[in-house]
């Protein structure tokens, strides 16, 4: 077995390529945009890679991915082999057996488990569209208006203007009011993935089908460009898994998110 880091853009593809919808992330990642943020480590076997661990740093913010359910030991092997070039507080997105790894050398205070789910047709798109004449594209810019409508209601969100550029972000509008909205955290036409992200709806206009709506017309356009349609969900969000069923979604696997900080 060897262990190195590599930036052999070529062969992470092929490697990943393999399971897109479980690293449909680190496939956005080797974008051009995005890839210098990105450190690559890898463990192969006779030039195979067998698991591989990416780390995005960017702003101070350091994002962790190994999630790897083919060869858990092989990902075990390679957490363990590159945990001293790790930085001391980093954001992790693991499968669940390697927090027992995590545990030899960073402290955390919980773990969230997420469901990855995919998109394997279009067929129920198009008759959950329930609101087209209230739908609308977002650009570029409504950047203000729609951080300001996203940190309301999910002051955590994941979201930046350069995510609007996509022209992947969809809102559904009455009386110039917000009422739902639905894009992605990673969009590329070169790999043709895409990871949905940022669905919300305002807390009095629930219940009425928006978030539904709004992510089928989202969908719908996607599709027309990409193949890979992907998202992680929170695996007790039963609304959102709910809604992401009914549009033809279905769990593909699972992981865990935590904070983890050097002892």
């Amino acid at each position: 077995m060897d262990i190195q880091e590599t930036r052999d853009k070529v062969k992470l593809k092929d490697f990943l390529m393999k399971d897109p919808y479980l690293h449909i992330y680190e496939l956005g990642d080797l974008q051009e945009k995005l890839f210098p943020a990105a450190r690559w480590f890898v463990l192969e076997d006779n030039g195979e890679i067998l698991s591989s661990a990416m780390m995005y740093t960017a702003k101070n913010i350091n994002i962790f991915y190994l999630v790897e359910d083919t060869r858990p030991e092989a990902a075990a092997e390679l957490l363990k082999a590159i945990m001293e070039k790790l930085p001391d507080e980093m954001y992790c997105l693991v499968s669940a057996n390697l927090v027992d790894v995590i545990k030899e050398r960073y402290g955390f205070e919980k773990t969230v488990s997420y469901d990855k789910m995919k998109l394997t047709g279009d067929i129920f798109l198009s008759r959950n569209i329930k609101y087209p004449e209230f739908t609308y594209r977002i650009n570029v810019n409504d950047s203000e208006t729609v951080g300001e409508f996203l940190r309301e209601i999910n002051p955590g969100a994941f979201y930046n203007k350069g995510m609007l550029a996509t022209g992947k972000y969809f809102c559904i509008r009455k009386n110039a009011s917000l009422l739902a909205m639905a894009g992605v955290h990673l969009y590329s036409k070169e790999f043709s993935v895409a990871a949905i992200g940022n669905v919300v709806t305002a807390e009095n206009e629930r219940g009425k089908g928006y978030s539904t709506s709004v992510m089928a017309s989202l969908c719908a356009d996607l599709w027309k460009d990409v193949k890979i349609i992907g998202l992680n969900v929170r695996g007790d969000n039963t609304p959102a898994i709910k809604v992401y069923t009914k549009l033809g979604f279905i769990k593909h696997t699972s992981h865990v998110e935590l904070t983890a900080v050097r002892k």
